[in-house]
């Protein structure tokens, strides 16, 4: 059965896609394939890297560090007879409960680093991998891998110390560190 395109004349086939359907779907595809290279830190490549790291990535990972604080903060007992610490933090052994959603923040941060990174010259283009260091500082910091965590965040000044695009990211680990 053939049917007639609205704006044309012309029939159209069940089977086959009219021309603007496909232009559009070609065009989307070739924006997205534009959008992915880290090694070129255009406009459309940073905002594309940022949105992602920011929405896929941090996002999720910091979901999962609030519940191990949270978790955290019903599971720790305050002892009234000593001094009250200012940040609750675990002991070892209570931290251990915490280990999945720890882990879970650990992978995004990552992940995040890995796949949006676009550090040409020197240079950080993508804001939310400052944020996923971070993630990742605060999750080691909290498994009580400590050697880890300063290794985070040396790292972080290192590279940001020029850099600093929300003013509290490196006095947060620089005090961690």
């Amino acid at each position: 059965m053939r049917t007639i395109h609205k704006n044309t004349s012309r029939p159209c086939s069940g089977k086959r896609v009219c021309g603007r359907t496909s232009l559009l779907v070609f065009s989307f595809y070739f924006l997205f394939f534009i959008s992915c290279s880290t090694q070129k830190a255009n406009w459309s490549n940073v905002q594309f890297h940022n949105t992602t790291a920011h929405y896929n990535i941090w996002w999720n990972g910091n979901e999962s560090l609030k519940q191990a604080l949270q978790l955290m903060e019903t599971s720790c007992k305050d002892d009234y007879t000593r001094l009250l610490p200012v940040y609750k933090v675990a002991t070892k052994e209570e931290s251990m409960a915490l280990y999945p959603q720890l882990d879970r923040a650990i992978e995004k941060s990552i992940k995040g680093i890995k796949k949006h990174s676009i550090f040409i010259n020197g240079q950080e283009h993508v804001p939310y991998i400052s944020k996923c260091y971070m993630l990742t500082a605060y999750a080691t910091f909290y498994k009580h891998d400590l050697a880890n965590a300063a290794s985070t965040c040396q790292t972080l000044v290192a590279q940001y110390s020029t850099l600093c695009y929300d003013g509290q990211t490196l006095p947060r680990c620089r005090k961690l560190a």
